[in-house]
């Protein structure tokens, strides 16, 4: 099993009971050790907080050590998701259905690398995602192909103000 995936199995059941999931584990060499990256939301939908962030990484921090996970020295950062939040694992795309996106594609498809549109789910027998454009067209958009997806609410925040 991956180091990342051993992770999130780890933390998923101790974060459940905190009232937060789980968003990404991400591993990085850092300056001394390696660096856990953890990106964090509220089961409930609601804002993530500093003191949030901060409880969950006592929490984390204190779980890795005593069951010694990492044999040499490491530093976990703790992050909310955002505003923006990426789309990693095929459960995000049912669970952000009717939201605006942003996808970014490892190759072309449809004559672009980068798509904006409302997320239609995903069919899970072609394994596509479904996006619905501005006009609305539909993109299917295969899975394996994308290379970074995000939820695109700043866009539309921006939007409304710039209206104004």
């Amino acid at each position: 099993m991956v180091l990342v995936e051993k992770l999130e199995e780890l933390f998923n059941p101790i974060l459940k009971d905190m009232g937060v999931g789980l968003v990404s584990v991400n591993m990085l060499p850092g300056e001394v050790g390696t660096e856990c990256q953890i990106l964090i939301e509220n089961l409930d939908a609601s804002p993530v907080s500093v003191d949030l962030c901060s409880k969950v990484s006592r929490t984390l921090s204190a779980f890795l050590d005593v069951n010694d996970v990492f044999p040499h020295k490491y530093n976990l950062v703790v992050s909310s998701a955002g505003i923006d939040r990426p789309l990693v694992k095929v459960d995000d795309y049912k669970k952000f259905k009717g939201e605006d996106v942003i996808i970014q594609t490892r190759q072309v498809v449809n004559g672009l690398k980068k798509h904006f549109g409302k997320l239609d789910g995903i069919d899970e027998k072609t394994n596509e995602v479904i996006l619905v454009d501005d006009k609305k067209q539909v993109l299917k958009i295969k899975y394996d192909l994308i290379s970074k997806a995000n939820l695109d609410r700043v866009s539309k925040i921006f939007n409304k103000q710039k209206a104004k």
